[in-house]
């Protein structure tokens, strides 16, 4: 099903241009039309845009950058990726990515994805969710990744209302709270400094 969706800054609305990325589909080859249609599938089912070719970079929270194939919105809330591209950011290699994710594939996580046409063994497919699950439980950055977003995960408890229902609030105000422009600059800088990227997870 078709849901409604924020369109891309001086685009069309995204069932507008769903529609005319399956139109160009009836034109192609065999094999190049499969193709098209199976990233077409994955556009709809999980309602993101094409990015590749469009150098929309993301930061990892203070590592190192990466181009993000698929978005949510013009506003990038959300960022998918191509699992073999996490290899160098999160310093895991890609067998332990794989298992990682067939792992989550699995246990039907939402943000893991395999994109499959007939003759491919499936493209590996995942959300910056899944990225922040490997920098925190994988990857040898964990203290680096749980250090440069601190901040910022104190405040999501905080402001969500999470904090106050576990009685946590009092301790995480403790020494004061940064402002949420200083958490994320912290977070998205990280130890290697500043980083140009137009799009900040």
């Amino acid at each position: 099903m078709i849901t409604d969706h924020p369109a891309v800054e001086g685009g069309p609305d995204f069932n507008t241009w769903l529609a005319e990325h399956r139109a160009v589909g009836v034109h192609l080859k065999d094999r190049e039309r499969a193709i098209h249609d199976a990233l077409a599938d994955f556009c709809e089912e999980y309602t993101v845009w094409p990015r590749a070719g469009l150098g929309i970079v993301a930061s990892l929270w203070g590592f190192e950058p990466e181009v993000s194939v698929f978005a949510e919105d013009a506003n990038a809330t959300g960022h998918w990726f191509h699992l073999p591209d996490l290899s160098g950011p999160t310093g895991v290699d890609y067998d332990r990515l794989a298992d990682e994710f067939d792992r989550d594939r699995a246990d039907d996580y939402s943000d893991v994805a395999l994109i499959t046409w007939p003759g491919n063994n499936g493209l590996r497919i995942v959300r910056h969710t899944f990225a922040m699950r490997i920098f925190s439980g994988v990857s040898p950055w964990a203290k680096e990744f749980y250090r440069n977003t601190e901040d910022l995960l104190r405040l999501g408890f905080l402001h969500s209302g999470l904090a106050d229902s576990l009685g946590l609030a009092d301790a995480m105000r403790e020494g004061g709270v940064p402002s949420l422009e200083v958490a994320r600059h912290q977070a998205f800088s990280g130890p290697l400094g500043g980083l140009d990227s137009e799009t900040q997870l």
